[in-house]
C-alpha cells in the first residue's frame, strides 16, 4: 500500500464546507434540546422536595416561646392551676351552683405581640406617672423656696434692682389647675391598657397616642416651672446682700403695682386728650368742608340758574329765528317750487353716487343723500352734481336744469350758474324745514 498520488496532483484539504456554516445537524439539536429538558426538570423536583421537608415545617411550625416571653405569660395570665380560694373568701358559705372557669388553653393565652405592646405601654404610663411626680415636686419647691421670698430676708436682696423681673417672672401665667385632671387620666390609661382575659388589649392605639400627648404636656409643664424657678435663683444669686432692714418683696412689688397703675392712669390720660385733639380737628375740618360744600352748592345754583336762563333765551331765539324761518318759507314757496321741482316732486329715483338710481318708493328725493354727495356746495363740481341729480334718471320735471352737461368748458359756460346757485340756496336754508314738511325725504 502506497501513500503516494498516482496522478501526482498536489495535495487538498478534506470537504468541510457543512461544519464551517455553524449549523448543526437536526439529531443534533434535538439530543442537545432533550439535556437541558431533564436538567430542568431536574431542579424544580430538587426545590419541590426542598420546600416540602425543610421550609413549610420552620415557616408554620409553633413558635418556642422565649424565657422572657414565658416570664410575661406568668406575670400577666398566671399559673394555670386552678388558683386556691383567698381565706376571706373561705368563710363564706359555698352556694349550691358554683360555676368554675376552666383553664386557659395555649389559644386563649395572650398573644407575644400583645404582652410586647402592652408591656411598652405599661412603661409609658409609668413616664406618665413619672412626669406628674416631677411637676408635683416642682409645685412644692415652689412653695418652699420662691413664695416665702416674698416676706423673707432673702427677698428684700432683690429690691430695687430686680422687681420688676421678679414680678415678671412671679405672675407669668404657668400650668396649675391640670395637674389633677392628668392624675385623674391616668386611671383611666392604666384601665386601657391592661389585657382582657382572651389576651386582647382593652385599649386601642387612640389610648396610647392620648396618653404620649398627657407625657409631654406634663414634662412641658415641668420644664416651665424649672425654668421659673431657674431664673429667680440666678437673680438672687446676682443681687447685691443688703441690709434687713429695708422693705420687703411684697412691698416692693405693692410699690411697682401702684407706680405702673399711675403710670397707665397717666397714658390713658393721654390717650384721651389725644383722642379729643384729634376729634376737635377732625370737627373743625368737617366744618370747614361743610361750609365749603355749602358755597359750592350755592355757585352751583347760581350757575345753574345762569344755565337755565342762557337756555330759555337760546330756545326762545331758536323760536323766533323758526318762526321767522317759516315766514321766509311761505313767502318764497313760490320760489322754492319753481327752483326745486326735481327734487320736491313724487318721483322714483334717488341719488346714488354719481348719478340716479331708481327705487321702488314713490316720493320725493333725499335731502340727506344730496347733501351727503356735496352737492350744495357752491363751486364747479358740487353744481355739476345737482345738476346730475335733477336731470339725469330723474322721472320729475326738470325744471329750468340743463339737459346735459359735461365736462367741455363750452358746455359749462352754456350752463345758467345763477339757477343752479339759488336752488342751493333754497336746499341750504330750507332743506330741514322742507323735510320736516315732508316736501323733502329725510
Amino acid at each position: 500500500m502506497t501513500y503516494s498520488d498516482p496522478l501526482n496532483l498536489p495535495p487538498e484539504r478534506p470537504p468541510l464546507q457543512p461544519y464551517a456554516g455553524g449549523v448543526r445537524p437536526i439529531a443534533i439539536r434535538w439530543a442537545q434540546a432533550i439535556k437541558y429538558g431533564f436538567i430542568f426538570l431536574s431542579l424544580v423536583v430538587v426545590s419541590r422536595m426542598f420546600y416540602t421537608n425543610w421550609f413549610v415545617p420552620h415557616q408554620f411550625a409553633e413558635p418556642t416561646p422565649s424565657p422572657a416571653e414565658v416570664a410575661l405569660d406568668e406575670w400577666f395570665v398566671g399559673s394555670k392551676k386552678t388558683p386556691e380560694p383567698a381565706p376571706a373568701l373561705a368563710l363564706r358559705p359555698a352556694p349550691e351552683t358554683t360555676f368554675e372557669s376552666p383553664p386557659l388553653t395555649r389559644a386563649e393565652e395572650p398573644s407575644a405581640a400583645n404582652v410586647v405592646k402592652s408591656t411598652e405601654r405599661r412603661r409609658q404610663l409609668d413616664r406618665f406617672q413619672s412626669e406628674l411626680d416631677s411637676w408635683q415636686r416642682e409645685l412644692d419647691q415652689w412653695q418652699r423656696d420662691v413664695v416665702p421670698l416674698l416676706t423673707n430676708d432673702a427677698g428684700k436682696s432683690l429690691v430695687p434692682d430686680y422687681v420688676a423681673k421678679f414680678r415678671a417672672v412671679y405672675e407669668a401665667e404657668r400650668p396649675t389647675s391640670r395637674l389633677k385632671e392628668l392624675r385623674q387620666d391616668a386611671d383611666v390609661f392604666a384601665r386601657h391598657l391592661q389585657l382582657d382575659a382572651s389576651g386582647s388589649l382593652l385599649g386601642n392605639d387612640q389610648d396610647l397616642y392620648a396618653l404620649e400627648k398627657a407625657t409631654s404636656e406634663a414634662h412641658q409643664a415641668t420644664v416651665t416651672w424649672q425654668q421659673a424657678r431657674s431664673m429667680i435663683a440666678a437673680m438672687l444669686h446676682a443681687s447685691p446682700v443688703r441690709a434687713a432692714q429695708g422693705p420687703t418683696l411684697a412691698a416692693a412689688l405693692t410699690q411697682l403695682a401702684e407706680r405702673d397703675r399711675l403710670e397707665q392712669a397717666q397714658q390713658v390720660e393721654q390717650a384721651r386728650e389725644q383722642v379729643r385733639q384729634a376729634t376737635n380737628a377732625k370737627l373743625a375740618a368737617a366744618a370747614a368742608e361743610t361750609e365749603r360744600l355749602q358755597l359750592a352748592a350755592k355757585e352751583a345754583a347760581v350757575a345753574r340758574e345762569q344755565d337755565l336762563q342762557r337756555l330759555a333765551i337760546e330756545h326762545e331765539q331758536h323760536q323766533m329765528e323758526r318762526a321767522r324761518l317759516e315766514a321766509a318759507l311761505d313767502r318764497d314757496m313760490i320760489e322754492v317750487k319753481r327752483y326745486l321741482a326735481p327734487f320736491l316732486a313724487d318721483g322714483y329715483a334717488q341719488p346714488h353716487g354719481y348719478c340716479n338710481e331708481q327705487t321702488a318708493t314713490l316720493g320725493p328725493m333725499s335731502y340727506s343723500k344730496i347733501r351727503a354727495a356735496g352737492a350744495l356746495n357752491s363751486t364747479r363740481p358740487g353744481m355739476t352734481t345737482l345738476i346730475r341729480y335733477a336731470t339725469e334718471r330723474n322721472d320729475r320735471d326738470k325744471a329750468g336744469f340743463p339737459i346735459c352737461v359735461t365736462s367741455q368748458d363750452s358746455d359749462w359756460a352754456a350752463v345758467d350758474k345763477e339757477y343752479v346757485r339759488r336752488a342751493q340756496e333754497l336746499l341750504t336754508r330750507y332743506g330741514d324745514l322742507l323735510v320736516e314738511r315732508k316736501l323733502l325725504a329725510p
